[in-house]
């Protein structure tokens, strides 16, 4: 009896330090952030899936290819869009606890075979053709009637309820939620990290070079140029940050192009 007792509290121990271990052990997570840019014309990629193999949950990039997501230094993540190669991607061994990478994804070519474009000459005879159109049997709906959306003279049914898309109330609903979820991923990371930490995952001089391409005197004196202070890397999200350290680079460029007055 003392025996299986004592193996019951072995059993417990070892469950219970399990249970804390996934509760806590989230130390092993890197910050993964950084811009995707189009290997050609090494622009910025907007949109982009950003999945983790192993959960099979993820991301997009922003308008400005900018992407952020916490994984595991044994996880790999793809990255994928409508016209370019996918790419996999994983951390060395070496990576930090919070990094910035910039990702570089090549252009797909497809093939497509010939489309042949008729001209009809009148709508009736194209609502004719589109309503009377010979569907596959697999695509087929009994009972289903069609209805052409700015057809006249059409009688099939319609829904008065339909909700339409990329309506102005879902446009300015889904801007200020994202924005509002950043303020508050924001403030959970100033609870969570020291300020040095924080103002050092956002603004480096391998992130300045990473969005510029600057080296040496040249990123030194584009740093001083920008002249953030720590409230405003503090307060700011790294999408804000980002973009204006590039329209900073843009007026630095300008600048030192301009012709020296004699």
């Amino acid at each position: 009896m003392r025996f299986l007792f004592f193996i019951q509290i072995l059993f417990f121990l070892f469950t219970t330090t399990s249970a804390n271990a996934q509760i806590f052990g989230d130390s092993s997570l890197v910050k993964v952030s950084g811009i995707i840019v189009d290997s050609d014309s090494i622009t910025p990629i907007p949109f982009v899936n950003i999945i983790n193999n192993r959960t099979n949950k993820g991301t997009i990039s922003d308008t400005n290819g900018f992407f952020r997501i916490s994984i595991l230094k044994t996880d790999t993540i793809l990255f994928s869009s409508l016209s370019f190669e996918k790419k996999p991607f994983h951390l060395s061994d070496t990576t930090a606890a919070s990094c910035f990478f910039k990702i570089i994804m090549n252009n797909k070519n497809y093939k497509l075979a010939v489309v042949n474009v008729y001209a009809l000459s009148k709508q009736s005879q194209f609502r004719y053709d589109f309503v009377h159109i010979n569907l596959p049997e697999h695509l087929y709906i009994k009972g289903r009637e069609i209805y052409v959306p700015g057809i006249p003279n059409y009688d099939g049914p319609r829904n008065p309820n339909a909700s339409p898309i990329g309506s102005p109330v879902s446009f300015f609903y889904s801007k200020f939620s994202k924005r509002e979820k950043s303020i508050r991923k924001l403030n959970k990371l100033l609870k969570q990290d020291s300020i040095n930490y924080i103002i050092n995952s956002k603004y480096n001089e391998k992130i300045v070079y990473e969005l510029t391409g600057l080296k040496g005197n040249e990123l030194i004196e584009f740093i001083k140029f920008c002249d953030f202070d720590n409230h405003y890397l503090l307060k700011n999200t790294e999408y804000d940050i980002y973009t204006k350290i590039i329209q900073k680079h843009k007026n630095f460029k300008s600048r030192k192009t301009l012709p020296k007055k004699q």
